[in-house]
């Protein structure tokens, strides 16, 4: 003969389930309830997460395309002196100095960088590819930068990890990214076409 389940078996079963489901949900409510007044009544703060806008202002690392972001933020609003301090001179005895203050003028002039597009970044270490930034010690930003009339200026940017007093072109490992050179696409300069 097979067996029966009636009813109200079911239904006991159910609310056994229910039963589970409703200890597991106190036992949550406790552990959290639990943190938050024990850390009161020891004194502490309870942990809280900042708001978005606190993440945001929080200084993260620089990255080869913040310092790219930060000198076409200046040259965006005109601010030349912002961007020359965005865009310090290189320890090269080969580097233009008298360049790098035109370059750095004329796109402030034309305001360029309120919009921009990056194409490509390409990291190096040393002299050969590596696919990631945190690999790398030098980096080729090619991208291209509207200025306020939405005229189209193709230009190139070398971003390198830099030591002070180091004059290591293609950066150092531990280094901090520094903006190295700009100069419009397909253009020679003394650090390279």
């Amino acid at each position: 003969m097979c067996p029966v389940i009636s009813d109200g078996g079911s239904k006991a079963r159910g609310d056994r389930r229910q039963h589970r489901f409703l200890l597991f949900a106190a036992a949550i409510a406790a552990v959290v309830l639990g943190g938050a007044i024990g850390s009161l009544t020891i004194g502490l703060q309870p942990t809280t997460v900042p708001s978005p806008s606190h993440r945001l202002t929080a200084a993260a690392p620089a990255t080869a395309e913040s310092r790219v972001a930060a000198y076409l933020a200046a040259t965006a609003a005109g601010d030349d002196m912002a961007a020359l301090e965005a865009w310090p001179a290189p320890q090269f005895q080969e580097f233009n100095n008298d360049r790098r203050i035109e370059r750095t003028r004329e796109l402030a002039g034309f305001r360029i960088g309120r919009v921009y597009t990056v194409i490509r970044v390409s990291y190096q270490f040393k002299e050969r590819s590596v696919e990631t930034e945190r690999d790398a010690t030098f980096a080729v930003v090619i991208l291209e930068a509207a200025d306020q009339t939405g005229r189209v200026y193709p230009l190139e940017l070398f971003v390198s990890r830099a030591i002070p007093g180091s004059p290591a072109f293609l950066g150092v490992v531990g280094g901090e990214w520094t903006l190295l050179d700009v100069h419009h696409v397909h253009e020679c300069t003394e650090l390279g076409c």
